[in-house]
């Protein structure tokens, strides 16, 4: 029985130990006295950037503090497979009396893919405030330009002789190199008579909210050279774009501009985001 009461003795000093030792290192906040502790709010941020100009987002920040006066916070970068030039960013405000604050982020469309990759901040540790484990964050930083990614495609005029695209398919629409203005993805071109050819449609969205087809090759047609391929340009009456709905569109196009199939006709497919 003694054996037993010193066991549950010893225990419970060991207990009263630790936890003294853990009121001795507890730091208690106090918004006029206490110590100072800055801290992200939230862990994690997303951050889309466009092709046609910056993009800024304000990250939120915490302190445990108030002071009569605007307060600043360095922040570095801890990691990031990003290009120096997709990202820029300055100090952490927190106004006066206040206990919130901003960060504020802009990314730039310099080498960034629509594949996501993340900029990792961090705040730097100065000797009159402290951080903690909301010291970083991870911000998503993606391409995010309007009229791309997944698309499921369908004819909606009659076919002429089978479908003029891939009708049913899910596509790929990418911006198209260093003219942000067009829109590009691989389809078949008459299917029925030319399938397994996966070529590039593009169109253009014109200034205007129009919808414009440069004039292309389909490397398909009625003969069996290139000179009786059919090939596509603008319609006669253009689509029209919304850049504030990306959803749900519309491209019309003319196919056979050169007659070597019979007459030129007039083709809209519907693009529904997926």
């Amino acid at each position: 029985m003694k054996k037993y009461i010193l066991k549950i003795v010893a225990v419970l000093f060991v207990a009263l130990s630790v936890s003294c030792d853990k009121d001795s290192e507890r730091i208690v906040f106090d918004g006029n006295n206490g110590q100072t502790l800055v801290a992200f709010s939230s862990s994690s941020a997303s951050l889309p950037v466009s092709e046609k100009g910056p993009t800024t987002i304000m990250i939120p920040i915490d302190i445990t503090t108030i002071s009569s006066t605007e307060r600043t916070f360095p922040v570095s970068v801890e990691s990031t497979e990003l290009d120096p030039g997709a990202y820029t960013f300055g100090s952490i405000v927190i106004p006066a009396n206040s206990y919130n604050g901003v960060l504020e982020v802009t990314g730039n469309d310099v080498d960034v893919e629509p594949i996501p990759t993340n900029l990792i901040l961090q705040i730097d540790e100065g000797n009159d405030y402290v951080t903690t484990s909301k010291s970083t964050i991870t911000i998503s930083v993606f391409e995010d330009n309007p009229f791309t990614g997944e698309y499921l495609i369908e004819q909606i005029t009659p076919y002429i002789a089978g479908a003029t695209l891939s009708d049913g398919a899910i596509v790929n629409i990418l911006a198209s190199g260093d003219n942000v203005e067009f829109r590009s993805f691989d389809t078949e071109n008459y299917p029925n008579y030319c399938s397994g050819t996966f070529i590039s449609f593009t169109f253009e969205l014109k200034s205007d909210n129009t919808i414009s087809i440069p004039l292309q090759d389909t490397s398909c047609g009625c003969g069996g050279s290139a000179n009786y391929f059919d090939f596509f340009g603008s319609a006669i009456t253009p689509s029209t774009y919304d850049l504030e709905n990306d959803d749900v569109f519309e491209v019309s196009f003319t196919e056979d501009t050169r007659s070597t199939c019979g007459s030129p006709a007039q083709t809209t497919y519907r693009f529904t985001k997926q």
